[in-house]
């Protein structure tokens, strides 16, 4: 079982290479197949690259922990997920579960089944035996799941809006007060 502590900048840059070395497919984006990735979730031990780092940043840190190959500290258990998994792993597991070509990132990383994928890797990194998961694929369930909106998401839309169409104009109606109080620039 790996530990919490964090591994050195040079147990890291090993890690990663012996991880690319021993298999290819780790060495292309898991979504868009772009070459040389410099990002990785270790709940999903998988490998992508800057442009869906940003994606999977937006998913939440429950269902894809961003982090960077290169710039960020990892720890030994983050980096013995990525053993565990790899891009290889998590493409046969979409195999497996019969997922389509085509589905948004969105919707298949916040699936039922990824969840007991997720669970998969965490229990083979604190040294406990993965639990088989059965054939679930993507159900109508999931494409509910992610496609609901959220109360809060909804009013930070509104507040945005409040901001900009009350806010922005009181803001410059004081300004223009103030620069009327100074004389005209000659």
């Amino acid at each position: 079982m790996a530990s919490n502590e964090n591994a050195t900048r040079v147990e890291r840059n090993a890690a990663f290479q012996e991880i690319k070395d021993n298999h290819p497919e780790n060495k292309v984006c898991v979504d868009c197949g772009r070459a040389n990735p410099q990002w990785a979730s270790p709940n999903l031990s998988c490998f992508f690259c800057i442009d869906c780092s940003g994606r999977h940043r937006s998913l939440g840190v429950q269902i894809s922990f961003v982090r960077s190959c290169t710039m960020d500290t990892w720890t030994k258990r983050q980096l013995a997920a990525m053993k565990a998994g790899g891009n290889h792993g998590l493409k046969q597991f979409l195999k497996d579960q019969n997922f389509p070509n085509d589905l948004l990132l969105e919707l298949k990383y916040s699936s039922r089944a990824f969840d007991l994928y997720r669970d998969n890797i965490k229990a083979l990194t604190e040294g406990r035996t993965p639990s088989p998961i059965p054939k679930i694929g993507f159900t109508e369930e999931d494409k509910t799941r992610w496609s609901e909106p959220k109360a809060p998401e909804r009013a930070s839309g509104n507040m945005k809006a409040m901001v900009f169409f009350c806010f922005f104009p009181f803001l410059f109606s004081l300004l223009k007060k103030q620069m009327s109080d100074f004389p005209p620039y000659l």
